[in-house]
């Protein structure tokens, strides 16, 4: 059974409390804060799959990917953070809690984007950089002089992390959601 309209919707909710919990959270010197949202978030995800187990490798595979990732940018000079935003250094950990974030979406919210690789890597040069630059304007990123160069390299980052993502999803597949409608439990 495909997942419900209704539960496509609140997963993409959740993942917008998750991102802003990050970036205000980090914002605000409270980088603790999108920690424990997408951890909240996250048990909440996991309870609409019958196999949650598999869910939750894919949700730590992204973790790591994201710890890869923006390491690398961060190396590269292009990502930094204020000292207000850190809760380790050189990456805090509200940034590859974003990483879980967006992972909860692959099955759901951005589940038809399954199996097109080259779509995925052309919205990841576009979505990678639009969820930055808000970042950095709220103030929980620092991106390096000039900004478009710091774009650049994320956009290039995305572009190679969302097919990677996406073919962890389908290594990880889940199957089929939990339905909402009561009755269809099975």
């Amino acid at each position: 059974m495909k997942p419900s309209t209704k539960i496509k919707v609140f997963n993409f909710l959740l993942f917008q409390i998750g991102w802003f919990s990050c970036v205000l959270g980090a914002a605000n010197a409270l980088p603790w804060l999108g920690v424990a949202v997408v951890a909240i978030t996250s048990t909440i995800h996991l309870t609409f799959f019958r196999r949650g187990w598999q869910e939750a490798v894919l949700l730590v595979s992204a973790l790591l990917v994201g710890i890869i990732c923006d390491l690398a940018v961060i190396f590269t000079g292009h990502l930094g953070f204020p000292d207000y935003a850190l809760l380790a250094e050189p990456l805090p950990i509200w940034m590859p809690m974003m990483w879980v974030n967006f992972a909860m979406t692959l099955h759901l919210s951005m589940g038809w984007l399954k199996g097109r690789y080259l779509l995925a890597a052309a919205l990841g040069v576009i979505g990678g950089p639009t969820a930055y630059w808000p970042g950095e304007r709220f103030g929980a990123v620092l991106l390096a002089d000039p900004l478009w160069e710091s774009l650049l390299v994320i956009a290039i980052e995305w572009a190679i992390a969302m097919p990677i993502l996406l073919w962890l999803a389908a290594k990880f597949d889940v199957g089929q959601t939990v339905p909402l409608q009561e009755g269809d439990v099975s």
